[in-house]
């Protein structure tokens, strides 16, 4: 028999997309959205789903199987296909596990915006 791992796997998502903020507690900051390239980091944060728009389809970029580690560690390139126009300054990022059977838990966009509970 296989052992329960907990969780079972790991998968990694990505999409390009765009950041731009008009107000900030009634403050105007549209001006500052042409100097928003540099990076920054933002975790746990309510979503705001008219602050982000996705340039990108969601793309896989990484899965781990934890019942079937690899040998050794590897690199791969990715390239990005947009689907829409835009100014490409954002890079969302979640991840979706595979605790057992069916059970999964999910930081994507649908499940933040449903509530993490």
């Amino acid at each position: 028999e296989r052992p329960v791992v907990i969780p079972m796997s790991a998968t990694v998502y990505v999409q390009a997309g765009e950041v731009l903020a008009d107000d900030a507690c009634g403050f105007d900051v549209s001006g500052m959205n042409r100097h928003r390239w540099m990076p920054c980091f933002a975790s746990g944060l309510p979503f705001n789903r008219d602050s982000f728009v996705p340039l990108s389809q969601p793309m896989e970029v990484w899965h781990f199987d934890m019942l079937n580690p690899p040998e050794e560690a590897s690199q791969h390139a990715l390239d990005i296909h947009f689907s829409r126009a835009g100014r490409f300054n954002a890079v969302r990022f979640w991840y979706d596990l595979h605790l057992y059977g069916d059970v999964h838990l999910s930081t994507g966009p649908e499940s933040v915006e449903a509530g993490l509970k």
